[in-house]
């Protein structure tokens, strides 16, 4: 799922709402393509062509999408509450990492015990506004730190190694 959700993330991030990408995903109209994890499993398909995917490689991940639809739901929902105008919020970050596996077990034939584990990930999405940038503040500059071998090295390059 992790995989799936990152490639979906990269295919969305472009896009000022989701709702016409997992529309179209579910619908089997475009597929998302796939750039990581692709060794293994990963169909090729031919309305990939069109993007510069290795080897045409992508699927139509319902599941995921359907996860980054509820992100974009949630995120359009907050902007309500805090009084912003959600037409003038656009996509600016979206991000997908890998979660710790949850542990659990299932209990199989003549009293054996099998893993049953589960591979979740965090995601994450930032709106807003389209023509909102952030200034560098002016602030101090943090003095260059050298190990003492780094140290001794420059003192070396200085001095003329006497």
């Amino acid at each position: 799922m992790q995989a799936k959700l990152q490639d979906s993330t990269n295919c969305i991030v472009n896009l000022t709402c989701g709702c016409l990408f997992s529309y179209q995903t579910n619908r089997k109209k475009e597929a998302v393509p796939y750039t990581k994890y692709t060794q293994g499993g990963i169909g090729r398909h031919a309305q990939l062509k069109q993007s510069n995917t290795p080897g045409s490689q992508g699927a139509w991940p319902v599941k995921a999408t359907k996860v980054i639809l509820d992100l974009l739901a949630n995120a359009e929902a907050n902007a309500e509450t805090r009084g912003l105008d959600v037409d003038e919020l656009s996509l600016v970050h979206c991000m997908a990492n890998r979660a710790s596996p949850t542990r659990r077990r299932t209990y199989r034939a003549h009293g054996r015990i099998g893993p049953y584990m589960a591979r979740p990930a965090h995601c994450e999405v930032i709106l807003a506004k389209a023509g909102d940038k952030v200034e560098k503040g002016e602030g101090k500059t943090k003095a260059l730190k050298l190990s003492s071998k780094r140290a001794a090295q420059l003192r070396i390059k200085e001095g003329g190694g006497h």
